[in-house]
């Protein structure tokens, strides 16, 4: 399987660019001064060789930081998807 390039999409876009190559996003939200919602990161990097159902991590910006939050998100299949959030003073 080859790993799509989202990098520079949205978060929705790129989660449903990565589902239909046969491989599952893990949504990382990350400070940042880009545009909240869009991916700035992925890895593996785009156009690599992959196994299908590989995790790919793409990095989300969710706007500045006023305080330090990461939202993880896993999707083992299009129907089912848990999300764990973990905020540090």
């Amino acid at each position: 399987m080859k790993v799509p390039a989202v990098q520079g999409t949205t978060q929705a876009d790129a989660v449903s660019a990565i589902t239909k190559a046969g491989l599952v996003p893990i949504v990382i939200q990350v400070p940042s001064q880009q545009a909240e919602g869009n991916v700035i990161a992925q890895d593996p990097a785009p156009n690599q060789q992959v196994r299908a159902g590989s995790k790919v991590r793409i990095n989300v910006s969710g706007g500045p930081a006023s305080t330090q939050t990461q939202t993880v998100t896993t999707s083992e299949t299009t129907t089912t998807a848990t999300t764990v959030t973990t905020t540090t003073p």
